[in-house]
């Protein structure tokens, strides 16, 4: 961003930042790579490290919620079997816990049943859903809540506790259409703070022209981010990919025609001394 120019007043607003226009060859050097506007269903998802076991207070989960959530479980499971409703026997339940930031909690993860995805450590992948366990707010130097879910077992053999890294959890129930665009799109401005989910993309404009355009950031999947922008963009106007390698590229073109052009200078310097050398 800092190698962008000066720019005049455009109907995109102030964001703080310049209009960055590239002449062609940097425009090629750059390759910029661009995205339609449009709309998408995103679903809310979030990667998580998440504790799995079969007891609810070792989780730090609340004991009535979790055996609440537990029973919900097994009514499920039975009513999805013929005849299940006669089962005596209850089948296992696990209890998964994990820790997300307060505003994911309230807004991206907000539903009934949730959905996770996780591979125990030299185990297949399991994906299942459950009823959330109330979440509880924790003080862990910074604003977090602990969500908690109750899901079927299965084939998930668990001894006390067990962590498991890189889960995902999902509200598949949360699906919508959103104007989103692939995650490496969008870049956080370097004086904010790390809670405001805001952020700057670069809106493809004219023949080679790049305006910064501020985005609030919604739902945030794997691959793409829900934005939301401070000005309505037109159905022709394209998105930037991949801005950490915009800066760079553009960077790394200047640098080497300023080397180019120290070269040239050099040399031009050595044959002026030569003719110098001559006529004397």
């Amino acid at each position: 961003m800092a190698l962008m120019k000066p720019a005049a007043k455009s109907r995109l607003g102030d964001t703080g930042l310049p209009r960055l226009e590239l002449s062609e060859a940097e425009w090629k050097a750059a390759g910029i790579r661009t995205t339609k506007r449009r709309t998408m269903t995103v679903t809310p998802e979030i990667t998580v490290d998440v504790w799995i076991g079969h007891d609810a207070v070792a989780l730090k989960l609340d004991a009535d919620f979790a055996a609440s959530a537990a029973r919900r479980v097994v009514e499920a499971m039975a009513a999805a079997e013929p005849g299940g409703e006669g089962n005596a026997s209850s089948p296992p339940v696990l209890f998964a816990s994990c820790l997300l930031p307060s505003g994911v909690a309230e807004t991206v993860m907000s539903g009934d049943w949730l959905e996770l995805a996780f591979t125990p450590a030299m185990g297949e992948r399991h994906r299942e859903r459950g009823p959330v366990v109330a979440a509880r707010c924790e003080i862990d130097g910074e604003r977090r809540v602990r969500l908690g879910l109750a899901l079927q077992a299965g084939a998930v053999c668990v001894e006390g506790t067990m962590k498991v890294h890189g889960a995902v959890l999902a509200n598949p129930n949360g699906a919508r259409e959103v104007l989103a665009v692939p995650r490496s799109c969008v870049r956080r401005l370097p004086d904010q703070a790390a809670d405001r989910p805001e952020g700057v993309i670069l809106v493809h404009v004219g023949e080679r022209a790049l305006a910064p355009v501020r985005v609030r950031l919604g739902l945030v999947g794997r691959e793409v981010v829900e934005i939301e922008t401070a000005v309505p963009l037109r159905a022709e106007e394209a998105i930037v990919y991949d801005l950490g390698g915009l800066d760079d590229a553009v960077f790394l073109f200047r640098a080497g025609q300023k080397q180019a052009a120290g070269a040239a200078d050099r040399l031009r310097y050595r044959a002026n001394l030569k003719r110098a050398d001559r006529r004397q």
